[in-house]
């Protein structure tokens, strides 16, 4: 696997909670949720402000089954905030799951860009804030991507609350990234898709387009001036593919 030069190890030099903590967290019945997907869920850990857990439903739903018994630290190659794991669990359990059910990541901030198929009226507000964003905004979300598939990590544009955006600090932050040697296929859509939430998009009828086209239009302008200085991620194809189906 590659790493690029000019980045550092990011290494989970920060305090991580206890194995006592993770345990009491996961018996919780009333432990604090902030998010979730479709196969696991995220939590708030107590007087940890900068880190959350992330537990497989199979673990929230029968906590009696799972018994952490120790926490590892993990290092990730690129040095900015994208919601990797810091740490995962060396566990007790009655099943094989797979992916590790229990992991401590690095929290970030914001609201989802989208959803399954957001009421219209939701929806709006939610497009009207991302049309909002500078340029930058746009900027730093590609050139950080660049930065992960570089190191072979590919962002997941199927589920646009994988795309937290931060209205206070003028951001779009990542969340659920994974290694992947399909990281090289990142294309422009892997930005329109999400943040135009084309789930939701796709149940407007088509006087209620007409809406959203000026807010679907400005962030389409925004994302491709921003893959300007990335060929790789430049697809004609794919904005005339969006362009025609919501704004023509």
């Amino acid at each position: 696997m590659k790493h690029l030069k000019s980045y550092k190890i990011f290494e989970s030099t920060s305090k991580l909670p206890s194995v006592g903590e993770i345990n009491q967290i996961i018996s919780d019945p009333n432990k604090k949720e902030l998010g979730r997907g479709g196969n696991a869920m995220v939590f708030e850990i107590p007087n940890y402000p900068n880190l959350v857990l992330r537990l497989k439903k199979a673990v929230v739903n029968k906590p009696e089954d799972f018994k952490v018994t120790e926490i590892i630290p993990v290092n990730f190659p690129v040095g900015f905030n994208c919601g990797q794991a810091v740490a995962k669990s060396q566990h007790e359990s009655k099943y094989g799951i797979g992916d590790e059910p229990i992991k401590i990541l690095y929290k970030q901030v914001g609201f989802p860009a989208g959803g399954r198929g957001l009421p219209k009226e939701h929806y709006l507000s939610i497009i009207k804030e991302i049309a909002n964003l500078p340029q930058s905004a746009f900027d730093k979300l590609v050139e950080e991507t660049d930065q992960l598939v570089k190191n072979d990590i590919v962002i997941d544009p199927s589920k646009p609350n994988n795309f937290l955006i931060d209205t206070k600090n003028k951001k779009i932050n990542i969340v659920d990234v994974n290694y992947s040697p399909r990281a090289n296929d990142t294309t422009i859509e892997y930005f329109i898709s999400p943040l135009i939430d084309s789930a939701s998009a796709g149940k407007l009828s088509e006087q209620d387009r007409e809406i959203f086209k000026s807010f679907w239009s400005e962030i389409i302008e925004k994302i491709e001036k921003s893959v300007e200085k990335y060929p790789n991620f430049k697809s004609q194809k794919d904005v005339d593919k969006y362009v025609n189906w919501l704004i023509k």
